[in-house]
């Protein structure tokens, strides 16, 4: 599904990832493990297209000669970055309706309610009223509501509680049963 050959990011000098060889196939979840600035994000930007970078990178068997976000959504390529990355300003429901680009369905409506259960007393509130374990949850329904092919992780298990991670797991190892290829970049192991 996606296969990545010497994968360089430099910024200016700086080398942030250092010809990076990886595959992660149809129902497969790959974990990338690395500490605090070893390029993990740089490799996941690289990838969506987000920073330049050299090597060769392919799709479902096509070759990408030059990736960019969008190209990628189109692709069903879902990424979910670090950081708790919603927008806390609108709506747990608008966040949703933002990434899926429609309002949500009553299947959307019963997948969230799966993931993430207590996050439909929340669905008309502002994500601001999260905590930072909810925002991660909601950053992570975001990437797997538009049912990828390719689900790209960064740091997806910061912050969580147990059952949120736990739920986490379960979610991902669904997909991958699905046929999502997906890979996960973590300081720890927690996804293996």
């Amino acid at each position: 599904m996606l296969f990545i050959e010497n994968l360089t990011v430099r910024y200016g000098s700086i080398v942030a990832v250092d010809h990076v060889n990886l595959s992660v196939a149809a129902g497969e979840v790959c974990v990338a493990n690395g500490e605090f600035g070893a390029g993990k994000s740089s490799l996941l930007k690289a990838i969506i297209g987000m920073v330049r970078s050299t090597g060769t990178m392919s799709l479902a068997g096509c070759l990408i000669k030059r990736p960019n976000p969008k190209a990628m959504a189109s692709a069903r390529v879902s990424v979910m970055p670090d950081g708790q990355s919603v927008f806390q300003q609108l709506s747990v429901r608008q966040n949703i309706e933002l990434s899926l680009n429609r309002t949500l369905s009553r299947d959307d409506e019963l997948l969230i309610q799966s993931i993430f259960p207590d996050l439909n007393r929340f669905i008309d509130e502002s994500a601001y009223v999260l905590s930072g374990g909810q925002r991660q949850m909601l950053s992570f329904i975001r990437a797997v509501i538009r049912k990828p092919s390719v689900l790209l992780l960064d740091e997806p298990t910061i912050g969580l509680a147990q059952d949120a991670l736990e739920t986490l797991y379960h979610t991902v190892k669904r997909l991958a049963e699905e046929g999502t290829a997906v890979l996960a970049l973590e300081q720890t192991n927690t996804l293996n």
